[in-house]
């Protein structure tokens, strides 16, 4: 595999910090940081709308309650370590441990089992039949089994994953550093070599480092803070909604939610409250 050659550095202002770096506890601020870490077996291509490979090349029901995972040969964790059905395994069921109860167990409740076919195959044999098994494991992110196992006390502050970045140092409250797996397996590679995520809780202060020159790039700014300063506008995946209670005696009739639907101006909305970054929900998922 051909080595990285990622040069210059990258400054995120971040809205939200990492609060474990646990990969069975992992919450939305963890995501933004150890995404970059470690990997799962299946990944979703938002752009083209469909469940991919990651560390898995291939993957199939075999029975109702059962699928089957082939793992890419010849990917090393950051440390060494292979990436080999064992090392699956291991992460596997400790993400499904029913007595640990990890946080990520909500994601995929229903593994009852998993074991080695070979050195690169896996089967995970479920409570009850799941259609979309393959999809819950792109929540499950595989660690470098040894260095789990031998280091326990570290899992919450650090990682060691098979990604394209390694972790390298964490000042809680201020800031995360990583910096480029040259050795990284996959496509792209990392083109920045050094990454550095600062926490700032206030969306004026992370649009000001970018004014300044402090950070590249800030996240969830609001529409004021955009101000002098280049914004992208994200599709998100949820919608902003009104929910009304139908049990309501007034609110039973539906003459009375639709009035309420028809006195809402949203395109005002959209541009008065929001600057002009929302778009009117025609449903209630985004598309």
């Amino acid at each position: 595999m051909p080595k990285a050659t990622a040069k210059g550095k990258l400054v995120l202002a971040a809205h939200i910090e990492m609060i474990s770096a646990d990969p069975a506890e992992q919450q939305p601020g963890d995501r933004i940081v150890l995404r970059s870490i470690r990997e799962q077996l299946t990944d979703y291509d938002f752009k083209a709308n469909k469940l991919v490979g990651s560390l898995a090349e291939k993957w199939e029901q075999t029975k109702p309650d059962a699928w089957r995972f082939t793992l890419r040969k010849g990917i090393k964790f950051q440390n060494g370590e292979p990436l080999n059905a064992d090392a699956v395994v291991t992460s596997i069921k400790r993400h499904a441990d029913p007595v640990a109860n990890h946080r990520n167990l909500f994601f995929n409740p229903f593994v009852k089992d998993v074991t080695k076919v070979d050195d690169s195959t896996i089967e995970i044999v479920n409570t009850e039949p799941d259609p979309i098994q393959a999809l819950r494991l792109s929540f499950w992110a595989i660690e470098a089994p040894k260095w789990m196992q031998d280091n326990p006390e570290l899992l919450p502050v650090t990682a060691v994953g098979t990604g394209p970045y390694r972790f390298a140092q964490w000042e809680k409250g201020q800031y995360i550093k990583l910096t480029a797996n040259e050795e990284y397996w996959g496509d792209p590679k990392p083109s920045i070599k050094d990454v550095t995520i600062m926490v700032r809780t206030e969306a004026s202060v992370r649009s000001a480092m970018v004014k300044t020159g402090e950070a590249d790039v800030g996240t969830f700014l609001t529409p004021e803070a955009c101000q002098g300063i280049k914004c992208l506008n994200i599709t998100p995946s949820d919608t902003v909604i009104i929910r009304t209670n139908t049990l309501h005696p007034v609110l039973k009739d539906k003459r009375v939610r639709q009035a309420l639907s028809f006195a809402i101006d949203r395109k005002s909305v959209a541009e008065k409250l929001y600057g002009g970054f929302a778009t009117p929900a025609s449903q209630m998922i985004a598309p």
